[in-house]
C-alpha cells in the first residue's frame, strides 16, 4: 500500500535527522533535540497506510516481505529465519528485537545504520525500556522513516482495535512489542516520538473527560473559595474575639476587678463571665478607657459573675439574668403574699446604677463573690431562703451605702466577721438559721440598726455588743447559746427603742424581773422562754398598753401570777407554762378581754377548779391548764369558747360525764387532749367535731365505740384511746392500758409538727419600709 498523502502523517519537519553513526545507542526522547534535514516527497510502502480507494487490508502476517513485493512497491523485509543475521526473535517474556529494512528505488540517499528495540524482558524490570540500538545493516531506514512506520502502525491499530480487551488481536503493535506490552508501548510511542493521530472515538472520550474533569475542578475549586472564605471570617471572628477577651482581661486585673487566678481557672464564674461579656453579651459594652466611667461595665460584669456563683444556670426563675437589654432590667414583678409589687432581681437608681438585690427563695447555691463590691451603690441585698454557703466575703465592707442585708435562711459559715461595724448606713441584719459560730463582733454597737436577727445559729458569747444599739427595734436571737444575766445591765434599760425581743432557747439567767423592762413604751413583743430565769414575777406589773406577747416558759420562776397582770390590757398571748407557780389562776385575768392563746399549765399551784372567769375571754384559739392540778367538772359554760382551736386539759383530776358538753358548739376545734383525768360518758359523743386531727383521752372512763370519730373526722391525724375501746376502731393510733402511756417526747413531737406555741414573727420586722420611717402598728398573735 502506498501512502496517497504523506503530508498528513503526523511528521514534524522540524525534527533533525538522526545520524546512526555517530552513536551506538539511541534514546527516542532525545530525537527532538537533534538537527534533520527536511524530507522530500517520498514513497513508503507500509500495511497500516490505507488508501482511501483501496480495500481495507487483512491483518498483517509475518511474511509481510512477501506481500510487499507482489505489490511492487518498495520492500520492507521482517524475517524470522533463524539463521539470518538479520533475524528477530519473538519469545513470550524475553527480549524481543526488531529489525525493519528499508529500500527507495527512486532514492540514492544512503542508508542509515538499523536501529534494534532491546531490554523490553519484564525479568530485567524494564529499565532498558524504550531504548534503541543501531544494526550493522546498512539498507536500514533512517530515523524519520522509522517514526512514520511508527505513526503508521499506531494509526491502523486505534483504527482497528480501540477496544483493546476484546478487538485488534491482530494489531502490528500488538505482533511487535506483545499483548501485555501493547498499551505500554503506545504511551511510549506516542510520548517519547512525539505522535499523534486523529481518532473521533477517542476525541470525543477525551472531550468528555476534559468536562467532567473541569466539572470536578470547578466543585473543588468551589469548595475551596467557600471554606477559604468561612476560614478566613471565623479567623477574623475568633480574633477580635482574642482581641476582646484580651482586652476584658487586661482591664479585670489592671483595675483589681477580678484577680488573675480567678480569671485564668477555667470553669471559674470570673472567667466564664469574662468570656460572657468579652464575646456573647449582645449589649456589647464598651471597655472602658483610663479617663471613663467604668461603673457600667463593672457592675455589668460583677452581676454575670453573681449569676455564675450562685448557680444562675439552676434558679427556680432566671429573671432575665444576661439578658440582651440593660442590667437594671434583669427582674421581675412578683406580688407577695399581701399583694404587694416587688421587682424581683436588679433594681437600679435614676443613675441607671444597681441599688438594690432581691431574689428570695430561688434556689441560688455558692458563695457570694468578691466582685460584688463593684456594686458600690448597693443599699439592699436581700437573698434569703436559698443555699448560699461559704463565708461573708470581706468584699461587703466597702459597700459602704449598704442599708439592708437579709440572709436569713442559707447555709453561711464562719463568724459574722468585724468589719460589719465599719457599714455605717446598714439598718437591717438579718443572719437567722446559717451556720454562724463565734460571738457577736463588738463593731456592732457602732451600728444604727434597727433589725438584728441572728437566731437559730451556733453563736455564743454575751449579748453585751448590743447594748449600745439605741435605735434598736426587732432583736432576734433565739436559739443560740448566749449566755448572761438577760437583765442586769446587760439590755432593756438601754434600748428604748424596742418593739420585738426574742432571747429564747438560750443560757440566759436572771435572779430577778425587773418591772422597768415592762415599761418600754413601744415593746409588743418579749420572749424569754427556755433559758434559766429564776426569781419571781413582780408583784407591781405597771399598766401597759403596748405588750401583746410575753412568755416566761420553760424556766424557774417560783411565784405566783400576780393580780396586776390586768394591767397588760392588750395581751393576746401570755405563755407561763413549765416554770415553778404556785397559788392559784387570778380572777384579774378576766381583764384580759383580748387573749386568743393562754397557756399557764405545768405549774405547782394549789387544786383549783376552772376558773369561771376565763367564760369571758371569748376570743380564746388556745387554752392549755394541763397539769395545773385542776378538780371539778368541765364547765357547761367552755361551750362558749366557740373560737378555740386547740384545749388541752390533760393529766389534772378533772371528772363528771362529758355526755353533758355539746360539741357541735366547737366547729374549728382540731387539738383535744382530756387524758388521764376522770371524765364518763360516751367517746361517740365526739364525732360532732369534724375538723379533729388529734384526740387523747385514754385513762378515762369512757365507753362506746370510737368508729363515728373515724367516719366523722376527714383530717384526724393522732387517736388514742383505752385499749377497752379499740376492738372496732379503725382509725385508733395506740391504746393504753399502763400508766405512762406517751411519755413527753410523743408530745413535744406532736406539738413540734401540729401545733406551735410561738408567735409570727413580726412581718415589718424585714419589710423594706422600716428603712423609711414608722413602725406600722399591726396586732400580733401566737400559734403560726
Amino acid at each position: 500500500f502506498k501512502a496517497k498523502n504523506p503530508s498528513k502523517l503526523p511528521l514534524n519537519p522540524r525534527q533533525s535527522q538522526f545520524d546512526c553513526q555517530k552513536s551506538k545507542f539511541f534514546h527516542p526522547s532525545k530525537v527532538h533535540h537533534q538537527q534533520t534535514t527536511m524530507l522530500g516527497q517520498m514513497n513508503f510502502e507500509t500495511p497500516n497506510v490505507i488508501d482511501p480507494g483501496d480495500n481495507v487490508p487483512s491483518t498483517p502476517s509475518r511474511s509481510l516481505q512477501k506481500d510487499f513485493e507482489n505489490r511492487g512497491g518498495s520492500r520492507v523485509s521482517i524475517s524470522s529465519n533463524e539463521s539470518d543475521s538479520d533475524r528477530i526473535i519473538f519469545k513470550p517474556g524475553l527480549s524481543r528485537t526488531i529489525k525493519i529494512n528499508y529500500q527507495d528505488d527512486a532514492d540514492d540517499e544512503p542508508a542509515s545504520e538499523s536501529l534494534s528495540r532491546v531490554d523490553l524482558d519484564p525479568e530485567h524490570g524494564f529499565e532498558n525500556e524504550g531504548l534503541i540500538r543501531p544494526t550493522s545493516n546498512a539498507s536500514s531506514p533512517t530515523m524519520e522513516q522509522t517514526r512514520l512506520f511508527a505513526a503508521a502502525m499506531l494509526n491502523e491499530s486505534e483504527k482497528r482495535g480501540f477496544k483493546r480487551p476484546t478487538a485488534a488481536t491482530g494489531s502490528p503493535v500488538k505482533k511487535l512489542f506483545g499483548a501485555k506490552r501493547y498499551n505500554r508501548d503506545e504511551e511510549y510511542l506516542r510520548n517519547s516520538l512525539g505522535l499523534d493521530y486523529p481518532n473521533p472515538v477517542m476525541d470525543k472520550w477525551r472531550r468528555e473527560r476534559r468536562r467532567r474533569l473541569y466539572y470536578i475542578a470547578c466543585i473543588i475549586l468551589s469548595l475551596v473559595v467557600i471554606f477559604t472564605t468561612f476560614g478566613v471570617m471565623m479567623q477574623k471572628h475568633v480574633d477580635e474575639h482574642d482581641d476582646r477577651t484580651r482586652e476584658v482581661y487586661d482591664f479585670l486585673t489592671s483595675n483589681d476587678v477580678s484577680t488573675v487566678d480567678d480569671l485564668a481557672k477555667t470553669g471559674s464564674p470570673q472567667y466564664r463571665a469574662a468570656r460572657w461579656i468579652a464575646n456573647y453579651d449582645t449589649e456589647r459594652v464598651d471597655i472602658p478607657f483610663q479617663d471613663e466611667d467604668p461603673r457600667r461595665f463593672n457592675q455589668r460584669y460583677s452581676l454575670a459573675v453573681l449569676y455564675y456563683a450562685l448557680g444562675g444556670d439552676n434558679w427556680a426563675t432566671q429573671l432575665n439574668f444576661l439578658a440582651s437589654d440593660h442590667e437594671c432590667g434583669w427582674n421581675e414583678e412578683i406580688p407577695d403574699e399581701n399583694k404587694e409589687v416587688y421587682a424581683v432581681g436588679v433594681s437600679c437608681n435614676s443613675e441607671l446604677l444597681v441599688d438594690s438585690l432581691l431574689i428570695p427563695s430561688n434556689n441560688l447555691q455558692g458563695s457570694i463573690p468578691g466582685e460584688v463590691r463593684q456594686l458600690s451603690e448597693l443599699k439592699f441585698i436581700s437573698l434569703k431562703h436559698n443555699e448560699i454557703a461559704g463565708e461573708l466575703p470581706s468584699s461587703l465592707q466597702q459597700l459602704t451605702l449598704l442599708e439592708y442585708l437579709d440572709l436569713k435562711f442559707n447555709q453561711v459559715k464562719g463568724s459574722i466577721p468585724d468589719y460589719i461595724g465599719q457599714l455605717p448606713h446598714l439598718q437591717v441584719l438579718g443572719l437567722s438559721h446559717n451556720k454562724l459560730v463565734g460571738s457577736l463582733p463588738a463593731s456592732l454597737s457602732s451600728l444604727r440598726l434597727k433589725t438584728l436577727a441572728v437566731d437559730g445559729n451556733e453563736l455564743s458569747g454575751d449579748l453585751s455588743a448590743i447594748r449600745q444599739l439605741n435605735h434598736l427595734k426587732y432583736l432576734y436571737a433565739q436559739d443560740n447559746s448566749f449566755h448572761g444575766n438577760l437583765f442586769h445591765g446587760l439590755l432593756m434599760t438601754q434600748l428604748p427603742s424596742l418593739v420585738e425581743v426574742d432571747l429564747s432557747g438560750n443560757n440566759l439567767t436572771a435572779t430577778e424581773i425587773p418591772s422597768h423592762i415592762f415599761t418600754l413604751p413601744d415593746l409588743r413583743l418579749l420572749d424569754a422562754s427556755n433559758n434559766q430565769i429564776s426569781g419571781k414575777l413582780p408583784d407591781d406589773l405597771p399598766p401597759n398598753n403596748a405588750l401583746e406577747y410575753l412568755s416566761f416558759r420553760g424556766n424557774n420562776i417560783a411565784s405566783s401570777i400576780p393580780d396586776s397582770i390586768s394591767n397588760f390590757g392588750k395581751l393576746t398571748h401570755l405563755d407561763l407554762e413549765q416554770n415553778k407557780l404556785t397559788g392559784t389562776l387570778p380572777v384579774s385575768l378576766v381583764s384580759l378581754t383580748n387573749m386568743e392563746y393562754l397557756f399557764l399549765g405545768k405549774n405547782d399551784y394549789a387544786p383549783q377548779s376552772i376558773p369561771g372567769e376565763l367564760k369571758e375571754l371569748v376570743n380564746l384559739k388556745e387554752l392549755s391548764l394541763d397539769n395545773a392540778n385542776l378538780q371539778g367538772e368541765m364547765p357547761a359554760w367552755i361551750e362558749g369558747l366557740s373560737h378555740l382551736i386547740l384545749l388541752d386539759l390533760r393529766e389534772n383530776q378533772l371528772q363528771g360525764s362529758l355526755d353533758q358538753i355539746d360539741f357541735t358548739k366547737f366547729p374549728v376545734m382540731k387539738y383535744m387532749m382530756l387524758n388521764d383525768n376522770q371524765f364518763s360518758g360516751t367517746i361517740s359523743s365526739m364525732a360532732a367535731m369534724e375538723q379533729l386531727e388529734v384526740l387523747s383521752v385514754y385513762h378515762n372512763g369512757l365507753t362506746g365505740d370510737p368508729e363515728p370519730i373515724c367516719v366523722g373526722s376527714n383530717d384526724l391525724y393522732w387517736l388514742a384511746t383505752d385499749c377497752s375501746n379499740v376492738a372496732s376502731c379503725s382509725c385508733c393510733d395506740k391504746c393504753c392500758d399502763g400508766d405512762d402511756c406517751f411519755g413527753d417526747s410523743t408530745w413535744d413531737k406532736l406539738e413540734n409538727s401540729k401545733w406551735d406555741h410561738n408567735y409570727s414573727r413580726a412581718e415589718y420586722a424585714f419589710n423594706p419600709n422600716i428603712l423609711l420611717g414608722d413602725v406600722y402598728q399591726q396586732p400580733r398573735g401566737g400559734a403560726k
